[in-house]
């Protein structure tokens, strides 16, 4: 046999090897892209869409408070999970009225709220179940 040639045996097994050294860097890589829990939940996380109607043509989140309901919000989740853990923070202007039910929610919904400043924390209770395209 010439020397320097190889046989092909061991070409074979330089390309098992080869094959052997991608997999083993690319099984890692695809494991945590394609079954890694955390990852996995943040893509399919609940994702909120917030319509805010305008009111005289203004956008009703940019007005000012004026002893009125705000403004009727629709929140609607176009994600692929429930939105559990949701919390509004609305921010005002002027002092935080101390009205009992300034909020409503269709369908009934329970939450909480607690004020810091000029601003209002309304925690809500039950997850937002995601929008079922028809």
């Amino acid at each position: 046999m010439a020397k320097g040639k190889m046989t092909k045996a061991e070409k074979i097994g330089i390309y098992f090897s080869a094959a052997a050294l991608i997999i083993s860097i690319a099984s890692p890589i695809a494991t945590y892209l394609w079954l890694n829990p955390n990852l996995k939940a943040f893509n399919d996380r609940a994702r909120l869409q917030v319509i805010a109607p305008a009111k005289n043509g203004v956008l009703c989140f940019l007005t000012t408070y004026s002893g009125d309901p705000f403004c009727q919000v629709s929140i609607l989740n176009i994600g692929k999970l429930p939105a559990r853990d949701v919390q509004i923070v609305i921010q005002y202007q002027e002092d935080i009225p101390v009205e009992k039910e300034l909020f409503s929610f269709e369908p009934s919904l329970n939450y909480e709220t607690h004020n810091q400043g000029k601003q209002m924390f309304i925690t809500l209770k039950r997850a937002i179940q995601r929008k079922i395209q028809c």
